[in-house]
């Protein structure tokens, strides 16, 4: 829940309604990967 928290105050400025719709769905990703196991970064 932290990653989400600090992100919500860097992303409050994220340029465009399409550009926040873009990060909100790469941030699933990346929680959904975590929550299986997978490390999303390797």
């Amino acid at each position: 829940m932290r990653p989400i928290a600090v992100g919500k105050k860097n992303w409050l400025f994220t340029g465009s309604e399409r550009a926040g719709r873009r990060a909100a769905a790469s941030e699933t990703l990346f929680a959904t990967a975590k929550l299986n196991g997978l490390d999303p970064t390797r």
